[in-house]
């Protein structure tokens, strides 16, 4: 198995060679402005409630196979059994060229906004990928299943020769979108870069306490929506099995928030990436 971080970094004059051409070349300034806006991107990973409650109980991030174990009240091999049964083989070859492959957490590299909301409504910002030390970091250009793996093989090389460290997702931001950058108005590029459908995929392994945590965006409406069953709650009402995860989930975000020093940030999100 490769170690990721190693494959990155010999991949780092590559893709700053390329990345610089392109900047280079572009007499506007524009791909320049955004290789900026990108190179001071975030590493965000958008989760559903479920994950929160997950995350909060064990006072950090947890890797899929970790959530998978936590959901089987602990059993390791069911919840191991479970979340092989549930992924895509892809998903399971791509991690499987990799050491720590079976601890990736997944999130974007993203400069504002929601993030990847088809993951999930509530996004994560965490203040800093590289505390503490990762076991493993590194940025590709798209979704590692759908580049590398969508159906029965794996590309290990592509994988292997795209792999970037964390420090250059601004250069692998402008090798993946340098044509699109002058076809949308600058304010837009945050959106360019993360959006629900197409982002840069961070893939990072190592322990990630909650203190490590950046802000907490979500939506106002969804935010509003459970304190108004937070309130029902409290008047006597009974909530239906759907309902009181959700205001577990607005308490233990309220909890990040006072006992962390984690803010919530409002932020609009498409419709239909909301749960309730």
């Amino acid at each position: 198995m490769r170690n990721l971080s190693e494959v990155a970094a010999g991949n780092a004059a590559a893709v700053k060679r390329q990345s610089k051409s392109l900047i280079d070349n572009d007499s506007s300034g524009r791909v320049g402005r955004f290789h900026r806006v990108a190179g001071e991107s975030r590493l965000v990973t958008n989760v559903l409630p479920h994950k929160v409650l997950a995350f909060d109980f064990h006072d950090e991030l947890l890797d899929a196979r970790r959530l998978y174990v936590h959901y089987s009240g602990g059993d390791q091999v069911a919840g191991i059994t479970e979340f092989e049964r549930s992924q895509p083989a892809g998903r399971l070859r791509f991690e499987g060229m990799w050491e720590y492959g079976d601890r990736f957490l997944y999130g974007t590299a993203n400069a504002g906004g929601p993030g990847a909301a088809g993951f999930g409504s509530i996004c994560l910002v965490i203040a800093d990928p590289q505390t503490p030390p990762p076991d493993a970091l590194a940025v590709f250009p798209d979704d590692s299943v759908k580049r590398y793996a969508p159906a029965d093989a794996l590309d290990e090389a592509l994988a292997t020769a795209e792999a970037a460290p964390w420090e250059q997702r601004g250069d692998v931001a402008v090798i993946k979108l340098w044509s699109e950058v002058g076809k949308v108005p600058e304010v837009r590029w945050p959106h360019l870069l993360c959006n629900r459908g197409d982002y840069l995929e961070v893939v990072r392994a190592g322990s990630l306490p909650l203190r490590n945590l950046g802000e907490v965006r979500i939506s106002p409406r969804q935010w509003d929506g459970w304190q108004e069953l937070r309130t029902r709650m409290h008047n006597g009402d009974v909530l239906t099995a759907d309902e009181s995860p959700l205001v577990a989930t607005l308490e233990a975000l309220d909890r990040w928030r006072s006992d962390l020093g984690v803010p919530i940030h409002f932020e609009e999100m498409d419709e239909d990436a909301l749960e309730a």
